[in-house]
């Protein structure tokens, strides 16, 4: 059997597969920045009432209208009352009906993780709570630059 001594991935369900091969030092790395449910686990506040969701279309923030501010506020409570990510939720009951009520505990499995990479910029991106095990990757797959072509440089 091989020993590995890191896992990295961004699925919830390769943190257990981390977990059965018994790697405890684990990276969850994503190509955007933090989603909702890996925020909601980690206990980062989600302050929709000036920082809007990747997918909701808002792209004024933190520079929302009331309106936008109420909304985004309704979505997160009624996304995460009493049930937490429901994502998180859907595959916990099919990882429980395939391998037993309590085997796998997806929530705890992505708190257990050593560092978060998150594709975003801190001097960019729109400021808002975080945590230590969270480190800003942002730009790092970017392609290096092209010249500028000749029109560009006049205009410059």
């Amino acid at each position: 059997m091989e020993n590995f001594d890191l896992g990295i991935g961004q699925d919830p369900c390769g943190f257990l597969l981390f977990k059965e091969l018994g790697i405890t030092a684990t990276i969850m790395a994503g190509a955007m920045p933090l989603m909702d449910d890996i925020e909601y686990v980690h206990g980062i506040p989600i302050q929709r009432s000036y920082n809007n969701f990747i997918f909701n279309g808002y792209i004024n923030a933190p520079y929302l209208t009331f309106k936008q501010r109420l909304g985004a506020s309704l979505e997160i409570l009624t996304k995460y009352l009493g049930y937490g990510s429901p994502t998180n939720y859907e595959m916990q009951k099919i990882l429980d009906k395939e391998f037993g009520k309590g085997k796998y505990n997806i929530e705890e499995a992505m708190q257990d993780v050593s560092l978060i990479f998150s594709n975003s910029h801190e001097l960019i991106d729109i400021a808002r709570p975080t945590i230590s095990k969270v480190i800003p990757i942002g730009g790092l797959a970017m392609i290096p630059p092209k010249p500028l072509t000749e029109v560009c440089k006049k205009f410059i």
